[in-house]
């Protein structure tokens, strides 16, 4: 098994490039120093776009352990930008 990295620096564009390109279900989050800090998984990235396009469920976080503040504003730009250009017909 092959694991992949991702700086918490790194854009979650990266991360979703990584984990689409490789196939895989999770990039490991590093610090500066290379210690690994976080992790990021598919389930993470499904859960929060169900959080910002169907805010009524109480999907809970299923005991996953929270990204990086970084990486987790990220994720919620990126989906709050997806489901804005959804609703605008683009």
């Amino acid at each position: 098994m092959h694991l992949l990295f991702a700086s918490c620096q790194a854009p979650l564009s990266e991360v979703l490039e990584k984990i689409v390109s490789h196939r895989i279900h999770r990039v490991y989050i590093v610090d500066e120093s290379e210690c690994p800090v976080g992790v990021v998984t598919c389930t993470d990235v499904l859960r929060l776009l169900v959080k910002v396009t169907q805010p009524e469920l109480d999907i809970g976080s299923g005991g996953a352990a929270p990204a990086p503040d970084g990486l987790a504003s990220g994720l919620a730009a990126a989906a709050a930008a997806a489901v804005a250009g959804e609703t605008s017909g683009a």
